[in-house]
Formats: C-alpha cells, sequence, structure tokens
C-alpha cells in the first residue's frame, strides 16, 4: 500500500506540471467568435425611459436575429437607458450586451412573466404545488449563447454595481406576496438556461431578482458519466498495479487539454438585499462542466448552491450535478450559506473544486444539506484556500434539512445511507488551508437535526456520514471548535483532522463537543475530543490523495 501511495502521488504531480494552474474547469475557456451582425433594441420600437413595457420589442428582436444562427449568430445591442420588460426568450448563437448604465428592468405585474410547467426533476413549483413562473431571461435547448457587458475588474461590490450593465428583477413586490402567502405558483428567477450548452454569462450586474438569480438546469454533455467512470476505472487500474504510471498520464494529458467547459459563468455581481426571503445568487442544477470565477455575490440565503433534482422526482430523472469548478469569488448569504450542496440532491453532486474563495458575514460559510428519503449523494468535494470572516458556523453537515414535495419519498432512505435503498449520503469531503475569524462554530455534523414532514419515517432508519478530512485550518476568535454529534445506533465516522490550529475566546466553556463519532487527529489544537484522537492517519492520506486525483483529472 505505501508504494502504491507514492506512485499515486507522483502521478497527482506528474498531472499538475502537464496541466496549467489549478486544471479546473475555469482553465478551459469558452471561445466565442465575434457577431458578425448586431442590431439595437431601439430599432425595435423599445424605449428606455422605465415605464414603457418592452417585451414585444425583445421578442421581435431576438426573433429576427434567429434567422443570423447560419450566418456566424448576431449580437442584441442595449443602450443606456431603463428597459422595463416581461419575460423573453433567447437564442442560439446570439449575443445579449448590455451597455454600461443600461438596465434591464423586470415587469413587477406578474402577468407579464408567463407560465411553466415545473422542472421534472422536481415535480412541482418548489414553493407551490403545481406550476411556477417563467424566468425574466430564457434560454431553451440552447447553444452558444452569451450575455454580457463591457469588462470591469474591480471586484468591490459597491464600485461595481452600477458601472456595468445591469438586470434587475425588482424582486421587492414578489418577496412580499411571497412572505404573504400570495402567490398561487412559485416564484421566477432573473435568468435561466434549461438543456443548454457553452453558455457564457459575463461583467454585467444582476440585482433583485424574485428567487435565483442564475439558473442552469440540465446543462450537460452526454459523455460525462462515461468520461467519469473512465477515470474511476483507469485510477482502481492503476493502484492494482495493471496499468503502467506513464500510460495513465498519457491517457489523462488528453483529459486535461480538452475543452470541456460548458457553462462559464465570470467577473459578475449579484445582490439582493439581507432580508429579501430566500434569493439565491448561481444555482448549478443537474449540470456539469461549470466555472464560476471573479464573482462577487450578496444573497438574502444562499450565495452559490449546488442542486440536482427533488426526492423521487429527482432520482427518477437522473441527472447529477458533477465537474464544476469555483475561484476567486467573494460571497455573503445572510440567512443561508455562503456556498450550499443541496438540500435538493437527489440527482447527486460530485467532483467539486473550490478554491480561493472569501466568505463573510453569514449565517454558514460551507454546508452540506440533506434530509430523510431525499436520496442521491454528495461526494468527491475538494476545497481549499478559504478566507472566513464574521461566520456563525464555518462548515457543517446537516442530515436532516428542507422538505419534501409530497408524501411519495421513501421513508426508509434516511441521509447519508449506503445501503439498501435510495438514500442519500455524504463522504469523501476535504476542506483544507482555511483562515478563520470571529467564528462561533468552526465546524459542525449533525446527523438527527430539525424536524420531519410528518410522521412517515422509519425511526430504525440510520444515516451514516464518512470520510471527512480537515486539514491546514487557522482560526481566531473562535467559540466552539467543533460539534459533531452522530447517532449511537450509527456514528459518524473516518471524520480526519489534521495540522488544525483554533484560539478559543474566553466565552468558551467547552471548545469540542463529540457524541456518536470516530477518527483520527495530528496536530490539532485545542485537543479534540478522545473519539477523535487516533493517531493513526494513514488512511486519512489515502483519501486525501483519491480526492486530490479525481479533482485534478475532471
Amino acid at each position: 500500500m505505501a508504494v502504491a501511495l507514492l506512485l499515486l502521488w507522483v502521478l497527482c504531480n506528474a498531472i499538475r506540471v502537464n496541466g496549467e494552474e489549478s486544471n479546473g474547469q475555469c482553465d478551459h475557456k469558452l471561445k466565442f467568435n465575434p457577431r458578425p451582425h448586431s442590431v439595437s433594441i431601439q430599432e425595435f420600437g423599445a424605449i428606455g425611459d422605465g415605464k414603457t413595457l418592452n417585451t414585444i420589442a425583445f421578442r421581435n428582436a431576438i426573433f429576427y436575429l434567429k434567422s443570423f444562427a447560419d450566418k456566424g449568430g448576431a449580437q442584441l445591442y442595449v443602450p443606456p437607458g431603463q428597459w422595463l420588460t416581461g419575460s423573453f426568450n433567447l437564442t442560439s448563437h446570439l449575443t445579449l450586451f448590455l451597455e454600461k448604465d443600461a438596465i434591464i428592468l423586470g415587469s413587477q405585474d406578474p402577468s407579464h412573466w408567463g407560465i411553466v410547467e415545473p422542472l421534472p426533476s422536481y415535480g412541482r413549483g418548489i414553493e407551490l404545488p403545481g406550476r411556477r413562473y417563467r424566468s425574466l431571461v430564457n434560454g431553451y435547448m440552447l447553444r452558444d449563447v452569451v450575455i454580457t457587458g463591457k469588462s470591469w475588474t474591480n471586484l468591490d461590490l459597491n464600485v461595481a454595481l452600477g458601472d456595468n450593465g445591469t438586470i434587475d428583477g425588482q424582486g421587492s413586490v414578489w418577496w412580499e406576496w411571497f412572505t404573504s402567502h400570495s402567490l398561487n405558483y412559485t416564484r421566477p428567477h432573473l435568468v435561466e438556461f434549461v438543456s443548454s450548452e457553452y453558455v457564457l454569462v459575463s461583467n454585467i450586474s444582476l440585482l433583485n431578482a424574485p428567487a435565483y438569480n442564475i439558473h442552469p438546469v440540465y446543462c450537460s454533455y452526454g459523455y460525462v458519466s462515461d468520461m467519469s467512470m473512465f477515470n474511476h476505472f483507469c485510477l482502481s487500474m492503476y493502484v492494482e498495479g495493471s496499468l503502467r504510471g506513464d500510460v495513465l498520464i498519457l491517457m489523462f494529458e488528453y483529459v486535461l487539454n480538452t475543452d470541456f467547459q460548458n457553462v462559464h459563468i465570470h467577473n459578475i455581481s449579484v445582490y439582493a438585499p439581507p432580508e429579501s426571503p430566500y434569493t439565491v445568487g448561481i444555482v448549478p442544477d443537474s449540470s456539469d462542466n461549470i466555472c464560476i470565477e471573479d464573482c462577487n455575490i450578496s444573497m438574502g440565503h444562499d450565495a452559490i448552491a449546488f442542486k440536482s433534482g427533488w426526492d423521487e422526482y429527482g432520482i427518477a430523472y437522473g441527472r447529477p450535478t458533477t465537474i464544476a469548478h469555483v475561484r476567486r469569488v467573494d460571497l455573503r448569504s445572510s440567512t443561508g450559506s455562503s456556498l450550499a450542496f443541496g438540500s435538493e440532491m437527489s440527482g447527486g453532486i460530485s467532483d467539486i473544486l473550490v478554491e480561493e474563495v472569501h466568505l463573510y458575514d453569514s449565517l454558514t460559510g460551507i454546508e452540506f444539506r440533506t434530509t430523510t428519503g431525499r436520496g442521491g449523494y454528495i461526494k468527491e468535494i475538494m476545497i481549499s484556500d478559504v478566507d472566513l470572516l464574521n461566520v456563525n458556523t464555518s462548515f457543517a453537515a446537516i442530515g436532516d434539512y428542507g422538505s419534501h414535495p409530497d408524501d411519495k419519498f421513501d421513508p426508509d432512505a434516511f441521509p447519508f445511507r449506503t445501503t439498501i435503498g435510495r438514500g442519500g449520503y455524504i463522504k469523501e469531503i476535504m476542506i483544507s488551508d482555511v483562515d478563520l475569524l470571529n467564528v462561533n462554530t468552526s465546524f459542525a455534523a449533525i446527523g438527527d437535526y430539525g424536524s420531519h414532514p410528518d410522521d412517515k419515517f422509519d425511526p430504525d432508519a440510520f444515516p451514516v456520514l464518512e470520510k471527512i478530512t480537515l486539514q491546514n485550518i487557522i482560526g481566531t476568535n473562535i467559540t466552539i471548535a467543533g460539534n459533531f454529534k452522530g447517532i449511537e445506533e450509527s456514528p459518524f465516522t473516518f471524520i480526519c483532522l489534521s495540522n488544525i490550529s483554533l484560539s478559543i475566546n474566553s466565552t468558551s466553556l467547552s471548545p469540542w463537543q463529540c457524541s456518536y463519532v470516530s477518527g483520527f487527529s495530528e496536530s490539532v489544537f485545542p485537543e479534540p475530543c478522545p473519539e477523535l484522537m487516533n493517531s493513526s492517519t494513514s488512511s486519512c492520506g489515502i483519501l486525501m490523495l483519491e480526492l486530490q486525483f479525481y479533482n485534478i483529472i475532471l
């Protein structure tokens, strides 16, 4: 095993050398040719006074530009002004260009948004049974689509807002209707791409979405699952000795130099007020080959949330969110998580690389969520180079979060289950190179948290959480170092802590709180619970190398 580990380490570093920088999705840039044709929205009768409804103008302009799809595509130019509109659809081979001081305003009349059927992986609207409101800007089964404005490099939110083209959902009325339970359908999003590929959103500001700001859903390459299985197969062959390391490196050099990026979200600012209910920034949903970089997001609920369907609908649809790269982002969430995984994750979430992130002024920094009967999985997540400032809980894994669309969920499928049934699980997570400042709880994993939607759950089916690695972490002004609460019948296992130093403040009565958990620790201060003080960390090393390998390759 020691030889295999050494060879795997050599292989991982060899691939780092042959690739560029971090070898993530964001290093494979989408390439778009200049559009040979361009028209202004004003040519179709639009008036940018903030009062005139321009929905027909947008629809007519895009219908006209559709004729240039086989001629190199076209650009719809939106000049400075306030362009009020209801929902409209984009087309393939199109660039929607917003000039500085151009603002697309979403109408506050719900009849201007339209009604659509629920997504098949959700079975109903998220907030209400039945259909949902159509998003403001939509793309369905499109290819080669760009929404952009003039480039800017200053990521300070106060500077970026107003210094660029903007899409403003004017969501305050939607938030009031949601809070007062006055809506008949689930709230709309600001921008949504369904079953589309080669999508770029860059150099714009998004404000006041009714719910989500950017929602790429079912944006997938057909060969992704096959490629993932290919990588896992080759790794197992290599470790077993039936595949030479030099051959494996050549095979994966092809993967590293192939342009697999599908959705690229770059250099944008996203904002909703702290009190806006359940507003979310970017939501990759049952999609793959995603890059999110150089963004500043401040939301009422989650900043970035990975999802993949809801209960039996997501399980039946079977479309995971996989192969994503997030880097150089500033994230803030008032009532949710800066970076969330789930809880709608029934199709699975895997192979996510997150690096160089700043999380601040948030309820939770990074959160992994699932719940009873949810199904699916969260696995092979690698997060590094993280700064957390003024966050209540830095990292959390919660096993009973969220609700169900109906009573058809499997009550015997409990969070993290890895055996018979359709239960979900969370495993193979590595978080490293983290600085914490002014944090209440550094780490939390709770397997029996919250309530159930009804009394149909099976009290004898218990969660399983395993293979969570936390390493190279420094914290200042921390109240609770760790809170690990497993279940007596199914303890959390394989919790690996390494090279952690936390400065605990004077209000802390007990820095570690543990029950029904086991794991390993090395160079950890303050000294962790006895259950986590096994000094045999070789297994943690194997896990870390596996995670590094998968994320470097994918």
